[in-house]
């Protein structure tokens, strides 16, 4: 990751540093964030820029989140499955040698992709209110992982939020951000394959966690069906 320009560009802020949003406390304040954030797999730095689940959390709050990021980034993944179904050059490994010729291959695929999604109605699936569903204490459920679990079982499939892509690696997915300190052989596995911690990373993982609990409290999660 550290060759991928887009996420170095914005780790250092030279992209998109002027966006922010709000994010609510649990004190009943609110907390206005500036910087982007991609959303990834554990196999990744702790960079504030770079925001993973966390596979053993101990917490309902927590379990929720990365269940709900982990459902995200599985919908993205999703979509490169589809685009190489519908274009049988991107099956097999492409033959054209220029980097310019590649990139507007893929993003030719991209564009008759989007086309098909509009044409087939799938686009503006977001704007019809009957494909939301609202997720919180008035919709049923005083306890978020109840009502985030019951919501995923009537509307979806749902699939295995473990990362069987980590491999060997696993194990750097943490229950809290301290257990590196507390676990020597966790912090020598993370230090052997050169993994960065960012304090950024971390204090904005907890803000997420507490966004999304408090916008539960108060009725304000809706998930696309």
């Amino acid at each position: 990751v550290r060759s991928d320009k887009f996420v170095v560009d914005l780790k250092e802020k030279k992209i998109y540093s002027d966006i922010g949003f709000t994010l609510r406390l649990p004190d009943g304040g609110t907390k206005r964030v500036r910087g982007l954030y991609l959303i990834c797999d554990g196999g990744y730095h702790f960079w504030r820029v770079l925001q993973c689940t966390i596979k053993n959390a101990s917490d309902d709050d927590t379990r929720v989140f990365s269940s709900r990021v982990e459902s995200l980034r599985k919908d993205v993944e999703c979509v490169f499955g589809i685009m190489k179904k519908r274009h049988k050059i991107l099956c097999r490994g492409i033959e054209i040698r220029e980097l310019q010729h590649i990139d507007n291959v893929f993003f030719a695929c991209c564009i008759i992709h989007n086309m098909l999604l509009e044409d087939d109605g799938w686009a503006d699936r977001y704007k019809k209110r009957s494909y939301w569903n609202k997720i919180g204490p008035g919709a049923g459920s005083d306890n978020i992982l109840s009502a985030f679990s019951s919501a995923e079982t009537d509307t979806a499939d749902t699939e295995d939020d473990t990362h069987s892509d980590l491999g060997d690696f696993d194990e750097r997915e943490l229950i809290d951000d301290s257990a590196l300190t507390r676990n020597t052989y966790m912090r020598q596995a993370a230090v052997a394959v050169g993994i960065e911690r960012e304090n950024e990373h971390f204090d904005l993982r907890r803000d997420l966690i507490n966004n999304l609990k408090m916008q539960f409290l108060d009725n304000e999660v809706y998930w696309l069906c």
